[in-house]
């Protein structure tokens, strides 16, 4: 491929363009009225050469480091700046929109999520044994369905809970946050941990606090995890909270 900048034959024209004219794919286009490709793909023959050319080599850089050789260059205490961080940010959303990307993630997601029944174990186990510390459960509160919330010195995982917890005060409920553990299996067969979001104790009973009450099989293993144990347990949404005193 031939840069219509500056004429030169380029196995990459994106790099070449990024990197020697200082301008992104998207500007080149436009500019230029290109709307051929950007690099040029290795066969399956050549990339098959490459790898075979590479084995039994040793990298150059292997084993050195910044203190033993000059060549080497740290990164701590490099400050990164506005500029390179708006620029590293728009190559990232431009590269997150190339097809070939998103396909690589999809897989990488997919392999991620394993169904070996192994490493499944070995991924529930660990999480009960850090679970069962309520310091690495508080550090942990970041549920990615809300936006952890700090009230009367508790960091709550949600506005919403964090809107019961003032209610509790503002009607003298004495509560406590997440403070108890229960024991339920899912599909797969593996224990899992269940901590309610809120326990009050002069009702003896426990509040789950969801934003949108919808009753899945895992809400409902988790429920019945609290029952079977001969407590009480209600899951509650906002629309319940004015009326919440009554119906304890």
């Amino acid at each position: 491929m031939k840069c219509l900048i500056c004429g030169k034959e380029c196995k990459n024209l994106e790099a070449h363009i990024r990197r020697l004219h200082k301008i992104s794919k998207e500007e080149y286009k436009v500019k230029y009225n290109y709307d051929g490709p950007f690099m040029i793909s290795m066969s399956d023959e050549a990339k098959a050469k490459m790898i075979e050319k590479k084995k039994g080599k040793t990298p150059w850089n292997k084993g050195l480091t910044k203190e033993t050789d000059s060549r080497i260059k740290s990164t701590v205490g490099r400050k990164i700046t506005e500029e390179q961080k708006a620029l590293i940010s728009k190559r990232t959303k431009e590269a997150m929109q190339r097809p070939e990307v998103k396909e690589k993630l999809k897989e990488i997601h997919k392999n991620f999520h394993t169904e070996r029944p192994e490493v499944r174990r070995k991924i529930a186990e660990a999480s009960i044994k850090h679970w069962e510390d309520g310091a690495y459960a508080n550090k942990c509160a970041n549920n990615r369905f809300g936006v952890k919330t700090e009230y009367n010195g508790i960091l709550f995982r949600s506005k919403t809970e964090a809107k019961f917890a003032k209610y509790f005060d503002d009607n003298n409920i004495k509560y406590e946050y997440e403070n108890y553990i229960f024991k339920y299996k899912q599909i797969d067969g593996l224990e899992h941990n269940y901590r309610p979001d809120f326990y009050l104790p002069e009702y003896d009973i426990f509040i789950e606090v969801k934003s949108k009450i919808v009753m899945t099989n895992l809400v409902k293993a988790k429920l019945e995890s609290v029952k079977s144990s001969g407590k009480r347990i209600i899951i509650a949404d906002l629309k319940m909270l004015p009326q919440l005193k009554y119906i304890l």
